[in-house]
């Protein structure tokens, strides 16, 4: 097979390229009929599917034989030729049955790409197995072998080119006509390459040897007349079997449209009259249905008024916004909607596949007054928060109006109650303390209204760290001690079997939270009643904090607006001061450090509020250094003391600049290791002089700087910039802005002593 028995001449032929060029357009125009009957095996059911399939391997098959035979004819050697009618015949029967068997088992569903390529690699090899076949009929005196690397090319390309053309026309050939036929002729193209490939590499693998002298002279093929009409009876039949296909295309396409059109003829009987003819809301009867290639089977009354307005109509294509919601939806079978509009009112129809029938049912529904409805509502939203967002402006705007006057009130009778030169008489006193007292009401009242209006408009700022709860609440249960001996209610504080609960929260926050809690649990409780603090453990690793009291209880309608703003409880004969805002901001503070806040409450037997918080996976930062110091003051007037406050993150520098300014004898030295930390510090101190490093862990100085700025109680305090650094242009750019000066590291003790008595001069 691969190598000569005889010691012969080698016999070399010559092609007719119109014959060539003839056998090439035989297995392309085969191959085109066979795929196009293919895309219709999955249309047919029981025998008819059977006999597209029989259809496909005699196109196929055939196509294949006549192109071999026709590339024979091409072929001419100087010897004579005879072919064996046996094996002729059995090299076309296993082209049709690799071909039927390709086509069959790659068409199966569900479709997988093993089977396909299994159904390719059948039919690449039913293609060599007829060529082969064929050279074996062929009789002439000598004898031929194969150049074994052509040999086996011959076969790979059979089997990768129908492969090929195979998947081509079963993932793509379902698409819409125009795509459809582009896949087909690709496919073609490409099956047809495959066949002749594979012949003429078969060809160029054969060696043809003469057992005698070889005559120059190129004689006839014996048998070639029944050769040509068998290549021209088998092509007459693929033509018709093409023919055939399209006529029953056609029918079968008018079939599904008398098939739709009947079965909406069904549905009409049995649905009211009204709701086939009008677009109504609650319409369950199909507008139009569309079959697989985009084709209106059938459109009812109300549709009709749609396709005058799209200029279209029944047998054509689906109008093209449709089309493109249909082309979408395509294998996936999903529900899609789409919206029309049209005479000032709005439409949507709900696109739905039949998986039984192989085509789209379009329902139509009339939602013009839900989309009014809709749009209405949205109007109505963005008034609501435009109101909302000004209510927030107002109470911004007239809090921080009311709290400069609050601030002078209270520091002037702050001074007055201290003024140990000229005290006041007690009745006078006393009266003081009532208008300080109301003070400080009312300043609490400002600074709620400010949280709340924070939350509402989203500017309140938090520092969310990882903080041990217990001290938070220590420290308020030591507070609210004396509120809870004035009501005579027992204060008790359930210590936990850990030391530590370490929870990620605004400490501050949270302690305005806890301490609201518990002063409510003491001012609404009955006389002699109790307050007990407690912690729980949760699941999900979260601990509970919670406050019980024996107090009156919340009524059921009071409970659903126990957190909303302005609502006060009234209970008893008590008369409880309180704006009703403090549980609200509670809520959102809680919320906004990723917590819970919750109430069970049984009428005239108390109420217990808690706290779910989760437990921290972060170790508690450093604690601040937070230094008062006051230097070598001895016989210095109270007077002539001066507030210096050092923001620093290194403590070595702390300490010393510590020592250098106890070489004055009128300096308070405050210090802390981070900016937020000092912020707060400078706005409870209110020193004489800050000094910034411009280099900290937890914000720049510039930013702290500018934040100190914005602060109305610490704006006008001088700022006095240090810096490691330079050169890097930031001590410069610190003038800029309005520091008072910059002093840069390492220090300068005299220079730095002379720029700060300038600045507290």
């Amino acid at each position: 097979m691969f190598g000569p028995t005889l010691n012969g001449n080698e016999i070399i032929g010559e092609y007719n390229f119109v014959l060539v060029f003839f056998s090439y357009f035989i297995a392309t125009f085969a191959s085109y009929t066979a795929l196009d009957l293919a895309m219709r095996i999955d249309e047919g059911q029981g025998n008819s599917k059977k006999i597209w399939i029989g259809g496909c391997a005699f196109a196929m098959g055939g196509g294949i034989w006549s192109m071999h035979f026709t590339g024979m004819l091409a072929f001419k050697l100087p010897v004579s030729i005879t072919y064996d009618l046996k094996l002729t015949l059995g090299s076309l029967l296993s082209a049709i049955l690799a071909s039927g068997f390709a086509f069959f088992y790659a068409t199966q569903k569900p479709i997988k790409f093993y089977r396909i390529v299994l159904g390719g690699a059948v039919m690449g090899i039913g293609v060599a197995i007829m060529h082969y076949s064929g050279m074996e009929a062929m009789g002439f005196s000598g004898e031929m072998y194969y150049k074994k690397r052509l040999f086996f090319a011959s076969i790979l390309i059979a089997i990768v080119a129908a492969t090929v053309a195979l998947s081509l026309i079963i993932f793509f050939g379902k698409n819409d006509q125009v795509t459809n036929l582009k896949y087909k002729i690709s496919a073609a193209i490409l099956m047809g390459l495959a066949v002749c490939g594979m012949h003429y590499t078969g060809m160029e693998a054969t060696v043809f040897l003469s057992k005698g002298p070889v005559s120059l002279n190129f004689e006839s093929t014996a048998g070639v007349p029944i050769i040509i009409f068998s290549i021209l009876g088998i092509i007459l039949l693929i033509l018709v079997v093409a023919i055939i296909a399209s006529i029953t295309q056609g029918e079968f396409n008018n079939l599904q449209i008398k098939k739709g059109e009947l079965e909406v003829l069904v549905e009409k009987r049995t649905t009211e009259l009204k709701a086939l003819a009008s677009l109504s809301g609650e319409n369950t009867s199909p507008i139009f249905r569309v079959n697989s290639e985009n084709i209106l089977l059938y459109s009812n009354s109300a549709g009709l008024i749609f396709l005058n307005h799209f200029n279209s109509k029944q047998g054509e294509k689906i109008p093209k916004p449709f089309r493109e919601i249909l082309n979408q939806a395509g294998t996936k079978k999903a529900v899609n909607k789409i919206e029309v509009k049209q005479d000032n009112e709005t439409f949507e129809f709900d696109i739905v596949y039949v998986t039984e029938m192989n085509y789209f049912n379009i329902y139509g529904h009339n939602i013009t007054k839900r989309k009014i409805a809709e749009n209405n509502i949205i109007l109505a939203k963005n008034a609501a928060e435009k109101a909302n967002h000004a209510k927030t402006e107002f109470l911004t705007h007239i809090s921080h109006e009311l709290r400069t006057p609050m601030n002078a009130i209270l520091g002037f009778t702050d001074l007055m109650s201290r003024d140990s030169i000229n005290p006041l008489p007690i009745h006078q006193k006393d009266k003081l303390d009532q208008v300080t007292s109301s003070g400080k009401h009312l300043l609490k009242l400002i600074n709620e209204m400010l949280d709340l209006s924070a939350v509402e408009s989203g500017n309140l700022k938090i520092l969310i760290e990882a903080t041990d709860l217990i001290p938070i609440v220590d420290d308020v249960i030591s507070t609210c001690q004396a509120l809870a001996f004035k009501n005579g209610i027992i204060l008790e504080h359930e210590k936990f079997s850990i030391d530590k609960i370490i929870v990620d929260v605004d400490s501050n926050r949270m302690k305005q939270v806890v301490l609201n809690l518990i002063a409510n649990a003491i001012k609404y409780n009955k006389p002699n009643g109790k307050v007990i603090v407690s912690y729980l453990k949760q699941k999900n690793s979260q601990i509970r904090l919670g406050v019980k009291d024996s107090g009156y209880g919340i009524s059921e309608e009071n409970k659903e607006k126990i957190f909303k703003p302005f609502q006060r409880l009234d209970v008893g004969s008590k008369n409880i001061e309180g704006a009703g805002i403090g549980l609200t901001i509670s809520k959102q503070l809680i919320e906004l450090m990723s917590g819970k806040i919750g109430f069970e409450s049984t009428r005239d037997k108390g109420s217990y509020f808690y706290i779910d918080l989760q437990l921290s996976n972060n170790t508690l930062p450093k604690k601040e250094i937070i230094n008062s110091i006051k230097l070598q003051t001895d016989n210095v007037k109270t007077s002539d003391l001066k507030k210096i406050l050092y923001i620093e993150d290194n403590e070595v520098n702390i300490k010393l600049v510590g020592h250098i300014l106890s070489l004055r004898k009128n300096i308070i030295y405050l210090s802390t290791t981070k900016a937020m930390a000092g912020i707060e510090l400078a706005k409870s101190e209110l020193p004489e002089l800050i000094l910034l490093d411009l280099r900290l862990p937890d914000m720049d100085g510039i930013t702290a700087f500018k934040e100190l700025k914005s602060i109305k109680e610490t704006a006008n305090i001088p700022v006095i910039a240090l810096t490691a650094n330079a050169i890097d242009g930031k001590a410069e750019k610190a003038l800029t802005i309005g520091f008072k000066n910059y002093i840069t590291k390492p220090l300068d003790i005299e220079k730095f002593l002379n720029i700060i008595d300038k600045v507290l001069v």
